[in-house]
């Protein structure tokens, strides 16, 4: 991520599938993998209004690791730093 400007971006658009194809998380192996969920919150917005909100209080009842970032939807483009130190 280190050192991409707007000029190297590879943006694609996002498949449909990604949203609308359901997933079973039903396996037992599943719960011994390590997950992070990433909130992204616009400065000045409360968490709790985010539109994936939902998806984190989802997450945190799955007892996985939830961080929160002062970002926009796009935090690899818009806070590349804050986004590398909450992942290492």
């Amino acid at each position: 991520m280190v050192g991409l400007d707007s000029n190297s971006r590879r943006d694609v658009p996002q498949s449909l599938k990604t949203i609308a194809e359901p997933i079973s998380l039903k396996n037992s192996k599943a719960a011994l993998i390590l997950a992070v969920y990433i909130l992204t919150v616009e400065k000045g917005k409360k968490p709790e209004e985010d539109s994936f909100a939902v998806e984190a209080k989802r997450a945190k009842q799955r007892k996985w690791i939830v961080l929160q970032l002062e970002a926009d939807h796009n935090p690899r483009w818009s806070a590349t730093e804050k986004l590398e130190e909450a992942l290492y």
